[in-house]
């Protein structure tokens, strides 16, 4: 092959991911951890995110303007009362967003799990790949809160332990109404 030869397409190795382009807010009442968190997703060739301190926050940026954003990753505060209980807003108001709930938690240790309902995808892996794994299966997909509350059947993209933990039914099954 001379240098003037073209190295045909199929045998370039970089490939833009398309969660690049994506508009992302991510939700944390704790700071630290959620510029953390923003750094690893631009690290891992996610988009450059906006933040919000919180739950009240967060519904404070969406607002009218939920449409905006593609995603929103939030880090759940499962067992703190003084939040909002911004899932619950989310449902009730039949949300557009794609919601990615990222925890430490393992699903044996949700309690309240309805909080959740709406929830596309758990990320609980902990590093920045898992995330961004996670946030591109939902990007990919059409899980909205809207959607999967309309559909009442637990998301397809969540594995089969997390969608029992919060839905009571196995990933694409029917959930009981009472997470309406």
């Amino acid at each position: 092959m001379t240098s003037r030869q073209k190295v045909p397409d199929s045998k370039r190795t970089f490939r833009a991911k398309p969660i690049a382009s994506a508009r992302l807010l991510l939700v944390d009442s704790d700071a630290g951890r959620l510029l953390l968190t923003r750094q690893w997703i631009e690290w891992e060739g996610g988009p450059d995110a906006e933040v919000a301190a919180g739950g009240d926050e967060a519904l404070d940026i969406l607002g009218a303007a939920a449409q905006r954003f593609d995603l929103v990753a939030v880090w759940p505060t499962l067992d703190d009362d003084r939040d909002v209980d911004f899932f619950g807003v989310l449902r009730r108001c039949c949300s557009p967003v794609r919601l990615v709930a990222v925890t430490a938690l393992t699903p044996a240790e949700v309690g309240r799990a309805g909080r959740l309902a709406g929830a596309a995808a758990v990320d609980d892996s902990g590093q920045p790949h898992g995330l961004v794994a996670a946030l591109e299966t939902v990007f990919d997909g059409s899980e909205t809160v809207a959607a999967i509350i309309m559909r009442k059947r637990a998301p397809a993209s969540m594995t089969a332990e997390w969608a029992n933990a919060i839905y009571g039914a196995p990933p694409g099954g029917r959930f009981h109404a009472a997470l309406d």
